[in-house]
């Protein structure tokens, strides 16, 4: 290496890897919404751990949480857990409502 040459990292960033994870979740999150609008804004959790899992989805309690938080959704329970609360409702309460400005 010269004197004064950058050091380039092999690894990204932690930036890069903020903005991706931050896609990542704003995906789960839309995918959670397109189920419920294909189910008429409504479904059981256990639906909603079997789409989750074909989408590779290890987070969707918490995307959950995140979408009840901002009333996108709404359930009884304060935290759902599978499969304790698999037979739980969940509805979509904002079907306009978009990931990406959330």
């Amino acid at each position: 290496i010269r004197p004064g040459a950058p050091v380039v990292s092999p690894q990204p960033s932690n930036g890069i890897m903020a903005d991706e994870s931050k896609k990542i979740s704003q995906q789960h999150q839309q995918m959670i919404i397109d189920t419920l609008k294909a189910a008429n804004n409504e479904c059981s959790y256990e639906a909603l751990v079997e789409e989750g899992e074909k989408h590779h989805c290890d987070t969707l309690g918490a995307m959950l949480s995140v979408l009840k938080k901002r009333k996108v959704i709404s359930y009884e329970q304060a935290f759902l857990m599978y499969p304790m609360h698999k037979d739980e409702m969940v509805k979509l309460v904002l079907p306009d409502y978009d990931v990406k400005s959330g």
